[in-house]
């Protein structure tokens, strides 16, 4: 935290191994926020005590002259926090005039202050002041932050590339603050990274790049890529260049015999991470009783699993624990943290719904729970314990933006299963509701299909959840129209069992056109408690089409939706007159980018503003 008074010789040994030493966006001068907090007079406020401030700074120039130094100028206050609650463009000004000042002092008349590099983080409400018109002199490097998640919030525009001491960017692998820290492991899109960058390098922030990482050993391989891509981004100036930079690091880490499917692999973990951090996701991140978001969720992030367990196994023994730490336990430490949190929420709507089955899915996040410890333990004693505690970070059970002292579970409920449930031993739910019949109405009503019904796996079909909530076996019987198909249409259920799942279809042949319903009818051999009937479920059935000269391969409404991938364009149309400056304006497509497929972006990064006239724009049937 304050390297020159931990030890003094950490200065001298950046210099040695060619390290350019800096402070962060919150470090002055060239000192460390501790050292304030440690010997600093009076309050870290220049108004009421610059006397104190100037000579603390003085001090830290003084000790970086020596040796190649990036100086952080201006000021925030204390702890990573605004200095004012207010926007003082006057008292910045003054600041970093006092600084120069101080630079100049301490360097000497022999070297001009334009030669002695000075960056001014625009770091959170730090933008603020620029954007309210403060300006610093041209020979100060102007540093854009993200916006704390990999989104960089503002380049240079066309009237700020010539100044003389250019831009330079500042981006996050991780993260301390609101509204939640993310520093576990690797939560890092490699297909962001390269869009940000390389969007950063068009616009001309070129001078430093700068990245915080945090916890170096779980941050490798997008610290790896990140470095590439400063050393030479020529070499990787295409949206595809990701796959081609993942397959050759596997290469020269595993052999090019593993190359391509494990540069797969990470792909997709880096598509999967992309769409929520580990440490945002919780029991209610993903839906349990919609399209089957959360069981498609999960099983992606199995299969993912498996598939890297089987890469691992084949892998040469030497080469496995660095397999293991690298690719193989941030994949299974992610599918067991989804794994964890969708247990508990299935938990919670089971034991709302009266099932048996809530008690397993709490003992299946009890289970996960186990199983994250055992990789912890897994990661830090491999190699005899050559990465001991690099994986000791706590990461389950976040209730605020700082992480939890110790690992807590998510809540979840238990049933009584000595005791029969009001409504008897059959219970009935389907997709989209979270309650259950029978109970007081003794109907529930699907959600409409038609033809075009899909959900999040494509090819989605309706369904039942048929499950014990009492003490008894019972045999249940599904009765329905002969143009409604089911996959199952009568079972039985111990207390004990797995809940069945049926799956519903429809033969749209003989189905009216327009607007109808069907009704299902579902009964027990044992009865429905003292204050219920057999269960009804109502299947609303809507039977349309497409007009004739629908475009083949469009995107049909249903269920009140449409989701198209963003590649899935049915044409570009372009300007009817082009751009004034000649620049011409198109769409790119970026792969594995985003939540699912790919992103589309318009490229170039340096186009000017384009509008309806005079822009490329992208249209869907």
């Amino acid at each position: 935290k304050a390297g020159y008074i931990e030890d003094p010789r950490s200065e001298r040994s950046g210099g040695g191994y060619g390290v350019v030493m800096g402070r962060s966006h919150t470090e002055p001068m060239g000192v460390a926020t501790d050292e304030w907090a440690w010997f600093g007079p009076g309050p870290w406020d220049w108004s009421t005590n610059n006397a104190s401030i100037i000579p603390f700074m003085r001090e830290g120039a003084m000790r970086a002259h020596p040796y190649e130094n990036v100086i952080t100028m201006g000021m925030r206050g204390t702890g990573d926090t605004a200095m004012s609650p207010t926007i003082q463009p006057k008292l910045l000004e003054d600041i970093v005039n006092t600084q120069r000042q101080i630079l100049q002092d301490v360097y000497g008349p022999n070297v001009p202050i334009n030669k002695i590099p000075q960056m001014w983080c625009l770091y959170k409400e730090v933008q603020g002041y620029y954007e309210q018109g403060m300006r610093v002199p041209d020979d100060i490097i102007l540093l854009w932050a993200d916006d704390n998640f990999g989104n960089i919030r503002r380049l240079p525009i066309e009237t700020e590339y010539n100044r003389t001491g250019g831009a330079c960017v500042y981006y996050l692998f991780d993260y301390v603050g609101g509204p939640r820290n993310y520093k576990w492991i690797n939560t890092v899109q490699l297909q962001r990274t390269w869009e940000q960058m390389h969007l950063a390098y068009e616009r001309q922030a070129r001078t430093i790049w700068m990245v915080n990482v945090g916890d170096l050993k779980p941050l490798e391989i997008p610290t790896h890529h990140f470095f590439d891509l400063a050393y030479d981004i020529t070499l990787w100036d295409d949206a595809k260049s990701v796959s081609r930079w993942l397959t050759l690091w596997v290469a020269q880490q595993f052999g090019q015999e593993y190359a391509q499917s494990t540069a797969d692999l990470l792909t997709q973990y880096s598509m999967l991470v992309g769409r929520r951090r580990f440490e945002l996701i919780d029991q209610n991140t993903y839906s349990i009783i919609n399209y089957n978001e959360a069981d498609y969720v999960l099983g992606q992030w199995t299969r993912l699993s498996m598939m890297a367990e089987t890469q691992y196994r084949g892998i040469p023994k030497s080469g496995q624990a660095a397999f293991f730490e690298m690719v193989l336990h941030p994949i299974q430490a992610g599918a067991n943290l989804h794994d964890i949190y969708i247990s508990a929420a299935k938990n919670n709507l089971y034991a709302a719904q009266g099932r048996n089955s809530a008690n397993d899915m709490a003992q299946r996040m009890l289970d996960g729970f186990d199983r994250d410890y055992d990789l912890t333990d897994q990661y830090n004693t491999i190699l005899g314990g050559k990465w001991e505690h690099m994986m000791d970070q706590t990461h389950i059970g976040y209730t605020y933006w700082n992480q939890p002292i110790r690992q807590a579970t998510p809540s979840v409920q238990y049933i009584q299963r000595r005791e029969r449930a009001l409504t008897g031993d059959l219970g009935v739910s389907v997709e989209g509701k979270t309650s259950s019949i029978p109970a007081s109405a003794n109907a529930i009503l699907m959600m409409p299909v038609d033809p075009y019904f899909q959900g999040s796996s494509g090819g989605h079909k309706p369904y039942i959840d048929i499950y014990n909530t009492g003490t008894n076996k019972i045999t249940w019987t599904i009765h329905a129209p002969p143009y409604i198909i089911i996959t199952q249409y009568s079972g039985t259920l111990a207390p004990k069992d797995a809940d069945v799942r049926v799956f519903l279809d429809v033969d749209w042949s003989v189905v009216p056109l327009g607007s109808s319903s069907a009704t299902i009818n579902i009964s027990s051999s044992t009865d429905y408690g003292t204050q219920s009937k057999a269960p009804q479920v109502i299947l609303p059935l809507i039977k349309r089409s497409v007009p004739d000269n629908f475009t083949l391969g469009g995107f049909v409404e249903s269920d009140g939706h449409i989701s198209i991938e963003a590649e899935h364009w049915s044409r570009i149309i372009s300007p009817s007159s082009p751009n004034p400056d000649g620049v011409v304006v198109s769409y790119d497509i970026l792969p594995s980018f985003g939540r699912t497929l790919s992103g589309v972006a318009l490229v170039p990064g340096t186009a000017p503003s384009q509008t309806i006239q005079t822009g490329p724009h992208i249209e869907y049937d």
